[in-house]
């Protein structure tokens, strides 16, 4: 299925890790694909949250993920993620899908591994979601 982020052309600085691309916008939003594997493992992990460091260069940012071809993701990718030095890196994370299986995946990851203080939200749409997200550019 085609992933509602769309990879903007010629980008000067997308990064891939094992499951997809991720990059930072003109307007300081950070955007990741997940990929079509069939299970993001801890390996796929450690690779996006090393692409958002290339990235990102070590300064918090509000992040757009797109889980449209998300298909599961094992428990020790969702505690890597959520573990404390990565979610230091996040000012509010944002999550669309395109698919029934990408919400269910998000929703599984935020109800049963997220417990952290900043702003999750699940958008039906990239336009809603990239709204949302503008409010903590600065905060």
């Amino acid at each position: 299925m085609e992933p509602l982020v769309k990879i903007p052309e010629n980008h000067p600085a997308v990064s891939r890790g094992f499951s997809g691309p991720v990059w930072l916008d003109k307007n300081g939003l950070v955007y990741m694909i997940a990929g079509n594997e069939p299970e993001h493992s801890l390996e796929h992990a450690k690779s996006q949250i090393e692409a958002f460091e290339e990235v990102c260069g070590g300064t918090a940012r509000p992040v757009l993920v797109d889980f449209t071809n998300m298909k599961a993701m094992s428990r020790p990718a969702r505690e890597f993620y959520t573990g404390k030095g990565n979610m230091k890196r996040i000012k509010a994370l944002a999550i669309v899908s395109g698919s029934k299986m990408g919400f269910f995946v998000a929703n599984f990851f935020i109800g049963v591994n997220l417990q952290t203080e900043i702003p999750i939200r699940i958008c039906n749409d990239v336009e809603t979601a990239i709204a949302w997200l503008k409010q903590f550019k600065n905060a």
